[in-house]
């Protein structure tokens, strides 16, 4: 029975490893490019959830509370303007590039292709212009250590715009690794890259909100004398 149990603890393993190297592997039917871009679309989505999980941790730890606050607020104004300046081209490019393609419309399709990147580079380049007059206007009124991670955050946007809209290019064209590997995978590690460097530098990150491990002088009591008689 023990031999038995081995066995069937050894196969299981095997037969996942097995399956997954099928979903994987290459193929020209139809239902083998389904089954190979399902699994590449969840190898990167699995990927994407630790490095996620993990940057917050890495984040949370070397930036403080307050930093990592900071953080997550100018980050959180990203993703919202970010996600409306690409127009909805990251959805229509799956309607209209594989509509081109089938229709033999190159000269649309050359022109959509160009014309959709230079658009929303432009137009958020613009919008992130003035999202940083607004900061600069209200600056005031927002905390001192938040003006630069606002600035930060305005010139990070057009990438992020654009990106958007590259990954629905290469969504309409199957090529889900080049669609979602920036946005996913790499620019989780480059936002853990980018912090681990500031903090062996030394940038400026808050120490108050972690731990120190000197120990404090304890309240000191005053002296007591002894009563006399005794």
């Amino acid at each position: 029975m023990a031999a038995i149990d081995t066995q069937s603890a050894i196969a299981l393993p095997r037969s996942l490893v097995t399956r997954l190297r099928s979903m994987l592997a290459g193929g020209s039917g139809e239902a083998s490019v389904t089954r190979r871009l399902a699994g590449t679309i969840f190898v990167i989505r699995v990927v994407s959830a630790a490095l996620a999980y993990l940057s917050q941790i890495l984040l949370a730890r070397w930036m403080g509370g307050s930093e990592y606050g900071v953080y997550v607020y100018v980050w959180t104004w990203v993703l919202l303007f970010g996600s409306m300046m690409d127009f909805g081209i990251s959805a229509s490019a799956q309607k209209i590039i594989p509509e081109y393609r089938t229709g033999g419309q190159h000269a649309l399709l050359r022109g959509f292709l160009t014309g959709s990147r230079w658009m929303t580079f432009v137009v958020s380049t613009v919008v992130s212009l003035l999202l940083a007059g607004v900061a600069r206007l209200l600056a005031p009124w927002i905390e001192a250590n938040a003006i630069v991670p606002l600035y930060i955050g305005c010139i990070t946007l057009p990438a992020f715009v654009v990106a958007n809209t590259q990954d629905g290019i290469a969504r309409s064209h199957d090529w889900m690794r080049l669609g979602l590997m920036p946005q996913f995978i790499v620019r989780q590690a480059l936002i853990i890259g980018i912090t681990a460097g500031a903090f062996a530098l030394g940038c400026g990150m808050d120490r108050d909100d972690r731990p120190d491990d000197r120990v404090e002088p304890q309240t000191q009591y005053p002296h007591r004398t002894r009563p006399q008689g005794l």
